[in-house]
């Protein structure tokens, strides 16, 4: 829901009920044997993952994960607690008198790992179709091509393969890795503890945005990782502030996004107050918050910076609300219109087009420089710097100037 015209020179527009409530693999050949087919990544197909661990007495003593994709699934049930190398790719122990047992299923070719603990550590009990097999390179390479993947689909290795991967490559290796993740559990993990424990460049925040935007589906892990991403940045980094605005219009869930900007404007309270007491002053909570459909012009903070000293002030008092409500409502055209929609207006007549808004005056749009420019009905020009920001009852456009009616 579109609700707010001042925003952070950062975001767009809030929503109502936010603004209100502020609430690796085998080597060999597969014709020698099945016991040496290539082991291919199961990637999960849309079925259910289960990773879930029991404890007692802070002690684990069970775990189990498990995952199916077209013609394979996965199937890990450990007790007591289990130990990896540094980099995820084998298994060093499990606790006194613990066990673990793993059933991959590839195609025709079930491979099945029993580990038990001996006087001398680990005992490796290794079978391929049923016949047992020697513990040898070709089985070793199996067992860390299915702890990837469990990794990928699960985070459950992200204590050890972070450390492994970023000592290797930095931010990249961690993006580079996040890309191939199974789901958005998974990469949302990897992606939260890169903005949590590390100090990123502005390209490196961009790209964490934009993966997560490309890549995710679930609102819920979207908000945690953009939540993340504002608590650690200013966002004053143009590019990476489309990017981010762009993320949050994606979202879908309303709910999700309100948290997303409760956390940006938690950094900046003045203007979620002004945002807030604006909207209030105004008595637009029920109209904005409708069914719509909207178009909000809103300017930055930057925007409302220009304006004679105390004009805002002035706006907010309850004398002068039907002034404030003209110069907001002046920002908002019923009807849903993206830049892609306006420009094609403006071609259509000739260079030049108009959009009468909610107060009742008209708005004249050109296009100079590539880039869409608004006009009001003093003269006065404002640039759309961020678009189409989609919320669930119309779409909001970031300007650089208030617009003034007559």
């Amino acid at each position: 829901m579109i609700v707010a015209l001042v925003v952070p020179r950062f975001a767009a527009a809030s929503l109502a009920a936010f603004l209100l409530a502020y609430p690796a693999q085998t080597a060999e050949a597969i014709g020698r044997s099945s016991a040496q087919r290539e082991r291919v990544a199961c990637k999960r197909d849309g079925h259910s993952v289960e990773n879930s661990h029991t404890q007692r007495n802070n002690d684990l003593i069970r775990w189990r994960a498990r995952w199916s994709g077209e013609d394979c699934s996965i199937d890990l049930l450990a007790t007591g607690e289990v130990k990896f190398n540094a980099d995820f790719t084998d298994i060093i122990s499990v606790s006194n008198g613990g066990t673990l047992d793993i059933t991959d299923v590839d195609g025709g070719t079930t491979r099945r790992l029993r580990m038990r603990p001996d006087g001398r550590g680990m005992s490796r009990m290794y079978s391929v179709n049923g016949r047992e097999q020697p513990w040898d390179d070709s089985a070793q390479r199996w067992l860390a091509g299915l702890l990837i993947d469990l990794d990928r689909i699960s985070a459950a290795g992200v204590d050890y393969r972070f450390p492994t991967l970023y000592a290797a490559g930095g931010a990249r290796a961690i993006l580079d890795e996040s890309e191939k993740m199974g789901g958005d559990y998974a990469r949302g993990v990897y992606l939260r503890r890169l903005v949590d424990t590390q100090r990123l460049t502005d390209a490196e925040y961009q790209r964490v945005v934009d993966v997560a935007s490309r890549l995710m589906s679930s609102d819920y892990e979207m908000s945690r990782l953009l939540r993340s991403v504002a608590e650690h940045t200013s966002l004053d980094n143009e590019a990476m502030r489309n990017s981010y605005i762009m993320a949050v219009g994606r979202m879908s869930s309303d709910y999700e996004r309100s948290r997303v900007l409760q956390t940006i404007f938690a950094k900046t309270t003045i203007s979620h107050d002004l945002a807030r007491a604006a909207v209030k002053a105004a008595g637009l909570v029920d109209t904005l918050s409708g069914a719509g459909p909207f178009t909000v012009f809103a300017p930055t903070n930057d925007a409302f910076a220009k304006l004679p000293a105390g004009t805002v002030d002035t706006l907010l008092k309850p004398e002068n609300k039907d002034a404030l409500v003209g110069v907001l409502t002046y920002h908002v055209v019923p009807g849903r219109y993206t830049a892609k929609d306006i420009m094609a207006m403006v071609e259509k007549d000739g260079g030049k087009t108009t959009l009468k808004t909610v107060e009742g005056e008209q708005l004249t749009f050109q296009s100079k420089d590539g880039a869409l420019w608004v006009w009001d009905s003093k003269g006065n020009a404002a640039k759309i710097t961020i678009k189409n920001v989609m919320q669930s009852n119309g779409v909001i456009h970031v300007i650089d100037a208030v617009l003034m009616h007559g």
